[in-house]
């Protein structure tokens, strides 16, 4: 198991891991990785705004996060598990 699974199972209680995309992006300054999964999670997580995912294209996001949201709009994830 690597270590996105673990953190996503002990910080959310996730049942269902799945990875999702892998999104290199370039700051000014840094240059990021982000490991994106899909999990369903076993009980509600308040913190935050939570939305279909027919609705994130209402919002704005950095170019970064778009590349994310992208992918898993593609593959049409939400009923995966």
């Amino acid at each position: 198991m690597e270590g996105g699974e673990i953190a996503l199972r002990e910080a959310f209680g996730a049942l269902a891991i799945a990875p999702l995309v892998t999104v290199n992006h370039a700051y000014t300054h840094f240059k990021v990785t982000f490991e994106v999964y899909h999990a369903q999670v076993s009980h509600t997580i308040a913190e935050g705004l939570w939305l279909a995912p027919a609705l994130l294209k209402d919002y704005p996001f950095p170019k970064s996060h778009l590349k994310m949201i992208q992918t898993f709009l593609r593959r049409n994830l939400e009923n995966d598990f």
